[in-house]
Order: structure tokens, then sequence, then C-alpha cells
């Protein structure tokens, strides 16, 4: 098989997540996907594992925004149109249009249709996180591999001609070295 490539630039720190998600997405899809992307080398910042009692929930979340890799948000019928969902997205999408973080909005059980303009811009791809092949699919993203196969050596009869060609064609000239 290939080497595997990867587009990020080559660090040792892991990827970061900060994961948007409506309240109630939480049990069923926001935890387990977090805790499944930990066990594969991304770091997640969740607020339940992040926002202690007493603590400042802008000032936490801003800290988790600021630290991100990766802005990552559950698109789904719950949290769609919700005002603090909404307002992370904003977020979100200034940061990525800064480069400072990747934007992935993954749908589940939301069609395109439903997407404001802006999210409708993105590849925001549809997710069964009961599906393996789609979890993985996730998880090369955010990790930066690149499913592009190698580029392979040009065939032996593609070369560039010197420039003095006499006034012929390169079309010409390939019939003629034949």
């Amino acid at each position: 098989q290939g080497t595997v490539m990867t587009e990020r630039a080559s660090s040792d720190a892991p990827p970061v997540v900060y994961l948007a998600h409506a309240s109630e997405d939480k049990a069923a899809l926001a935890k387990p996907l977090a805790e499944l992307l930990m066990t594969r080398g991304i770091d997640v910042w969740l607020d339940e594992w992040e926002i202690s009692a007493g603590d400042s929930l802008r000032r936490k979340m801003e800290q988790g925004l600021g630290s991100c890799s990766h802005f990552v948000v559950l698109l789904t019928p719950r949290s769609i149109g919700k005002p603090w969902v909404e307002t992370e997205i904003g977020a979100g999408f200034v940061r990525a249009v800064g480069g400072q973080s990747r934007f992935i909005g993954l749908r589940i059980g939301v069609g395109i249709d439903a997407l404001s303009p802006f999210l409708a811009t993105l590849s925001c791809p549809e997710i069964d996180l009961s599906r393996s092949e789609e979890v993985d699919k996730l998880i090369a993203d955010i990790h930066g591999v690149s499913r592009k196969p190698a580029l392979g050596e040009k065939p032996r009869y593609v070369r560039t001609l010197p420039k003095e060609t006499g006034g012929w064609s390169t079309s010409a000239l390939a019939v003629a070295e034949y």
C-alpha cells in the first residue's frame, strides 16, 4: 500500500476539536462522538468536560474556540435555528475565514435545503455515527489524511522536448521519434 500523506503541518500536537451541539443532542450524539474522537487521537473541547461550577461560560467557550484547530458543529433538527448554536456557528465561521481553524458541519437527519446559505456553501456531509466507515472518514479528515493516491512517474513517451525543434510541432517530433 502507499504512504499516508497529511495536509496539516507536521506537529506532535493532536488536532483539537471544538464540538458545538444542541443540549438535546448531547447524550445521544455529541458525547459519544467526542469520546470516540478522543480514542482516535483527537482532543475534543466538550462543554461538560471543560466547564465547571462557577466558571464563566463565555470565557471558557472563548478559550475552547481560541485553541481549536477544527470547529465541528452537529447540524440536527434540534440544533438548526437554536440561538446559542447559531452564535457558536458564527464564531466558528469567523475563525475559519481567518484561517485559524477548519469548519466542519456534520448533518444528522437534516437535508442541505435546511441549511443557511452560508452553511450550504460548505461541504457539510451527512453522517451516521453508527457507520464506522463514515466516522473513519471524518477522523481522517480531521487528521488531514489525503485520500488522493500518490502521483506516479510520467510514461517514457511523455517528456519535454528541446526548444530547438526546427519548426516542427511537438506532435510531429513525437511521431518522428517513434
